[in-house]
């Protein structure tokens, strides 16, 4: 989560040199006012490899109207044995959903809150999730 004039560039690289490896990178992102993330993301399959699963996914809501996403995943793929994929996704708040948490009574800030955390949300583990919500809520209380 970002906001003012922030600005985050962040370089990931998934390596696989065995056979039978996994991984997998989900990368989400809010920002606000005129702030600006730029990620480059690589999946490396080394040569003669079989059995690789490896999965790279970017998304970024967007509150501020002079905020910026760059988002540049790619692939290395030297091996033909191998499930790779990759994608990336930059949207607002969803208008939708915001309109039926609204005509539901709840307040405009509230609903924006909650559908912001569910976006967020990464893990299922209780602990971490509490921990998570309480700097989300924090932040969300600065970003108004």
């Amino acid at each position: 989560m970002i906001d003012k004039k922030q600005n985050i560039s962040l370089v990931t690289q998934q390596k696989h040199n065995a056979s039978g490896t996994q991984s997998s990178l989900i990368l989400k992102s809010i920002l606000a006012d005129s702030s600006y993330f730029n990620h480059q993301g690589t999946i490396l399959v080394g040569k003669n490899l079989s059995h690789v699963k490896a999965c790279q996914k970017s998304k970024a809501i967007v509150l501020g109207r002079y905020a910026r996403v760059d988002s540049s995943p790619a692939l290395e793929v030297l091996s033909k044995n191998v499930q790779c994929s990759h994608g990336s996704a930059v949207g607002h708040v969803d208008p939708q959903q915001f309109f039926y948490l609204c005509s539901r009574g709840i307040k405009e800030k509230k609903a924006k809150q909650l559908l912001l955390q569910a976006f967020l949300l990464l893990s299922s583990d209780t602990k971490i999730k509490q921990d998570f919500f309480k700097k989300v809520e924090q932040k969300l209380q600065e970003l108004g």
